[in-house]
């Protein structure tokens, strides 16, 4: 798994993620996309593997993959929201606090 680092991918993330809002009539799927060039994703590598961590409903794990993706998988806290993970990604069920990194615990 590529492990991304804190610092500058943590700050663009915040301000992609600001700056594209989520509008109502936009297609969830188009504002990922923009989210994921905001931050510097214009090429994703499909065998690299990647980790959705809150996966939510899985809306942003179904971007991934219909962007061509092959390794994913997606982790979310709530039982009932994991169900709406895309099938053909992993899904955990889990808290990422608990995930054994090498600088600690997601906070």
């Amino acid at each position: 798994m590529v492990a991304a680092t804190t610092g500058d991918r943590e700050a663009g993330w915040r301000e992609a993620y600001t700056r594209v809002r989520k509008n109502p009539l936009t297609p969830v799927d188009r504002t990922n996309r923009a989210r994921l060039r905001a931050m510097g994703f214009d090429d994703l590598d499909p065998g690299v593997e990647w980790l959705d961590l809150g996966a939510g409903d899985g809306n942003l794990s179904a971007t991934l993959l219909d962007l061509g993706v092959r390794r994913l998988t997606a982790l979310e806290v709530q039982a009932d929201l994991a169900t709406r993970v895309p099938r053909s990604a992993a899904v955990a069920v889990g808290d990422g606090r608990a995930l054994p990194l090498a600088g600690g615990w997601v906070a």
